[in-house]
């Protein structure tokens, strides 16, 4: 099943490894005297190997000795990180393990119909695959949002059903149990039936994988709703090694390497410079008087002078009674603008915040668990209050996303409250040692993103993936993983009178 998501790709993997899971739950749930125990055994163990595969690809089993820890206790943060995130896909799938063996089991479902039991099994247990992930991230405060049908089987069906229900606002999780019910109802009648019918089952397999053939196909991109509203847009990759960002929580202004960049750019007016998460800030700014570190007046000054609009992402504080509340931000420059700031919402587990679990402990017992584990410190970020939109240009609003967000459709504005035109998110996926699985898995989220909500969405990444993807999924141009360089984007509409003109211009140079 894992053969199925990024990097490999392999989508055939998907049913096959769905049909050996339905083997092994048919032999649990016929168990004599404990069909409940077998079921949360077996679903406990293939949850266990499919994410810990899955978060191995995404995350990667690396050292964090660039974070000063001694190689003992930075493989301590790593294996637990891994360990943690892996157990908890293990109880989810167990728990889809145990709803299944109760379903069938039970007097109710043997009282059914020969004929309506493979259905009503199958949309049962494609509502457990959609509910146990919830459940457990909801007791847990840790989102495991990796093991998505959608990510896989609508990798190639992107364009054909975007603006279509099944990829409306919130649709993604009937699209989920859709896919889940399918794959379940079509395993169970070819390991229950016999002749003619199993045949006419697998025929309709070998159907449903011609058709993902069929929708693989390329087509031109349709330009006509979303990204013809962009201005000329420039996005900006640096690769910087997370050594040379780790500096950001010091809280001192440092000029970063894209900022010394940005400086030595004399763009034409209303263009739109992209920068990641980290990108220009290594410190902090004051959300009520954003312009009083000189760094920041540098900016606003370069904006000004070239008439362009610049987005970054930062670290800001507010000032409360008795303390500073810091927040990863995403900050917006624009001429003759107020300063406009988005503070992230949903905060990394340990690395940017601490779950529920552990916040209910006191300050010293949070320490010393932390620290236990490998953790030097207790992450002092807090999360933002509020969805917002940030203006891009006179005619472009666009919903800001800052890292794993890109995962939370749920925490855009409201479009009829809040219209915006485009999603805009920053990361820096380096903290992962430019991972090649992290790039495919996170480029892929983004594509279901913005064909669920209709609407372009742009990417600045430290280390990658950055990159232009339009309202129907399809990616219009990419700077590859792992390299340094720019990506410029001229709309249709500026050039119309030469069709051949690309819509997008790499530049591959470091960023000093």
């Amino acid at each position: 099943m894992a053969l199925a998501w990024p990097p490999t790709g392999w989508i055939w993997a998907l049913p096959l490894g769905w049909l050996g899971f339905t083997a092994c739950m048919d032999t649990a749930t016929n168990h004599p005297s404990y069909p409940l125990k077998q079921g949360a055994g077996v679903g406990f163990f293939v949850g266990v190997g499919l994410y810990a595969i899955l978060i191995q690809w995404m995350t990667g089993l690396h050292p964090l000795t660039w974070t000063g820890l001694s190689a003992l206790g930075s493989w301590g943060i790593v294996l637990t990180g891994w360990g943690v995130w892996t157990l908890l896909g293990g109880v989810a799938m167990g728990l889809v393990g145990t709803g299944w063996a109760y379903i069938v089991s039970s007097q109710w479902f043997q009282q059914q119909p020969v004929w309506a039991k493979p259905f009503v099994e199958a949309s049962l247990v494609g509502g457990l695959w959609v509910l146990a992930p919830k459940l457990v991230a909801g007791v847990t405060d840790v989102f495991i949002p990796w093991a998505s049908l959608v990510d896989v089987t609508l990798n190639e069906l992107l364009r054909f059903l975007a603006g279509q229900w099944l990829l409306t606002h919130g649709g993604i999780v009937v699209t989920e149990w859709v896919l889940a019910t399918l794959l379940t109802v079509l395993a169970s009648t070819v390991l229950r039936t016999r002749g003619k019918q199993r045949w006419i089952t697998i025929l309709v397999w070998v159907v449903l994988g011609c058709a993902f053939g069929f929708f693989a196909k390329e087509s031109p991109h349709d330009l006509s709703h979303g990204l013809s509203l962009l201005p000329t847009t420039t996005l900006v990759q640096a690769n910087l090694p997370i050594e040379a960002i780790r500096a950001t929580g010091s809280r001192q202004w440092m000029a970063s390497p894209y900022e010394s960049w940005l400086h030595k750019q004399h763009p034409k007016k209303n263009h739109l410079f992209i920068l990641p998460e980290e990108g220009i800030l290594h410190g902090v700014v004051d959300e009520a008087n954003p312009t009083a570190q000189d760094g920041l007046r540098r900016l606003t000054q370069w904006a000004t002078t070239n008439k362009a609009t610049l987005a970054f992402g930062g670290t800001s504080f507010r000032q409360t009674h008795d303390s500073k509340q810091y927040y990863n931000s995403l900050m917006v420059i624009q001429p003759q603008q107020d300063f406009q700031i988005y503070q992230k919402r949903s905060l990394v587990p340990f690395g940017e915040t601490i779950p529920q679990w552990v916040r209910g402990l006191s300050n010293q017992w949070q320490l010393e668990l932390l620290q236990t584990l490998g953790f030097p410190y207790i992450p002092q970020l807090q999360a933002g209050n509020n969805a917002s939109t940030v203006k891009l240009s006179p005619t472009l609003w666009a919903a800001p996303l800052i890292c794993f967000e890109v995962v939370f459709p749920e925490l855009l504005p409201n479009p009829k409250k809040h219209p915006y035109q485009a999603i805009i998110v920053v990361t820096n996926l380096g903290w992962m040692h430019h991972h090649p699985a992290l790039a495919a898995q996170y480029l892929q989220k983004a594509r279901v993103l913005a064909a669920s909500q209709q609407r372009p969405v742009l990417i600045a990444a430290n280390s990658g993936p950055s990159a232009i993807i339009n309202s129907d999924g399809t990616v219009v141009c990419q700077l590859p993983p792992n390299t340094a360089g720019t990506l410029t984007f001229t709309p249709p509409g500026k050039h119309t009178k030469n069709p051949s003109f690309p819509l997008c211009q790499q530049h591959f140079h470091p960023i000093r």
